[in-house]
């Protein structure tokens, strides 16, 4: 009888390790896809669905660690006109769908040249591999577009880009480059509401010499 109990406790003891044992398992595994899954949150602009600021700040890290900047690196520095006005008089959740609308428009240009970031409420940056030519041909299409997402909405969406291209300024840093496209889209955006005030449609660019 003695035996027959022992031999019993030993088969409920191994079998409460081995549950144990697949429960660390499985633990462990599911601990591990949950770190996942947080990185690519992380990664990726929740509103958007583009890469996101901290995908940013790592990409810029990236470009800091080599000597040179890549040949054709070209960085566009795009934002949406009149975001302001349309959530004062329409709500957040318009002003949420020209962020969304903004983000696809320039992920379709762009998705083959370089990764698009939301680095801000309504502030895209591209970090692309282009020629001259490739950069204005990708604000033609950006303007197309764009007109073409506004035709089927009921607001519009109107975009001021600014591009700056690492061969024309030798020596700069990837934060200086970027600058310089922040700069030719405040030149953009600034003649644009010079021209038509807080409401239009369509794409104003302008290059930083």
């Amino acid at each position: 009888m003695g035996g027959e109990f022992r031999t019993a406790y030993v088969a409920i003891t191994m079998g409460v390790a081995l549950m144990l044992i697949h429960y660390a398992e499985f633990y462990h595994m599911t601990a591990d896809d949950r770190i996942k899954q947080q990185q690519s949150e992380l990664m990726t602009d929740a509103l958007s669905g583009v890469y996101s600021r901290h995908a940013y700040v790592k990409a810029v890290e990236a470009f800091k660690s080599s000597t040179a900047l890549p040949e054709n690196t070209t960085v566009f520095s795009i934002d949406i006109n009149g975001l302001k006005a349309v959530n004062d008089t329409a709500g957040h959740d318009a002003g949420d769908v020209l962020i969304v609308g903004a983000a696809r428009c320039i992920q379709s240009v762009f998705a083959d040249s370089g990764p698009c970031f939301r680095t801000g409420g309504d502030e895209f940056i591209v970090l692309g591999q282009m020629t001259q030519e490739e950069a204005e041909n990708a604000l033609l299409r950006l303007a197309d577009e764009t007109a073409q997402w506004s035709a089927d909405k009921q607001i519009k969406l109107s975009l001021s880009a600014g591009y700056a291209r690492g061969i024309e300024h030798e020596g700069f840093t990837i934060e200086e480059l970027i600058k310089k496209a922040d700069q030719a889209m405040y030149t953009a955006k600034t003649n644009y509401y010079k021209q038509n005030g807080l409401t239009s449609r369509g794409l104003h660019y302008a290059v930083e010499p």
